[in-house]
């Protein structure tokens, strides 16, 4: 019976240091702090939900409360982390937080900072991506009121597709445009990224968001312009 419970004893303290291990390598990685940014909700309060390890979080989850609609970390060394958050407008489109709700967020957010990390929040303006052209070829059984519908969706869609970092591939918002319905294919021609008074464009398809989150130009969705070019084949 000794025997058995010495095992047992040795057996619990392997799984309790497992399990600290684990939990100090989550709490170091960036998708953990990207987690506990999308996890705010506005005007609830923490509470302890696990007495044993008196981890932080809240009583109830309501996503209506979660106003956090895109948030990306990057870092600048080793336990330096910039993080950027923003909330989005009724229509979809990435908005910056208002002072009142950047400061709440910050007090929340100081709760889940690991003993040695640094983080800076920020909520600063979205980029903006635009275009020389946006190609798009629909087949012509569809109307094409309707496929127009539908581009603008899926543009302000990916504009709050959760991110979890600042480099941006164009073939993922193309392959997105692709899959819609009616659609034969999409692409752009001459993509520009504006970050403030910067102007970037992609290189090997890829591009950094300084802010982390963007807004498509609204020509590209404004079909009185000349930014979108629509073909029925």
């Amino acid at each position: 019976g000794s025997f058995i419970d010495i095992v047992r004893l040795e057996m619990l303290r392997s799984e309790q240091t497992v399990q600290q291990a684990t939990k100090i390598a989550r709490i170091t990685t960036q998708q953990y702090y990207v987690d506990r940014a999308y996890a705010y909700q506005s005007g609830d309060r923490l509470v302890v939900i696990d007495p044993a390890t008196q981890e932080l979080g809240y009583a109830t989850i309501d996503e209506t409360k979660q106003i956090i609609k895109q948030a990306s970390i990057g870092t600048v060394s080793l336990g330096i982390f910039n993080l950027n958050v923003a909330t989005a407008d009724a229509n979809n489109n990435i908005i910056p937080l208002t002072t009142a709700q950047l400061t709440a967020f910050r007090n929340y957010y100081l709760n889940f900072r690991a003993v040695g990390v640094d983080i800076t929040v920020a909520s600063n303006a979205p980029a903006i991506f635009t275009a020389t052209n946006l190609y798009i070829r629909y087949y012509k059984t569809f109307n094409l009121d309707d496929v127009k519908q539908r581009i603008t969706k899926a543009l302000h869609d990916i504009q709050v597709t959760r991110r979890t970092s600042n480099i941006l591939y164009i073939n993922e918002v193309e392959t997105a445009l692709n899959n819609l319905e009616g659609i034969r294919d999409a692409y752009f021609n001459e993509v520009r990224i504006t970050n403030g008074s910067s102007t970037v464009v992609p290189e090997d398809g890829k591009v950094v968001l300084e802010t982390g989150y963007f807004n498509f130009d609204p020509n590209l969705y404004d079909y009185s312009k000349t930014l979108t070019t629509f073909e029925a084949v």
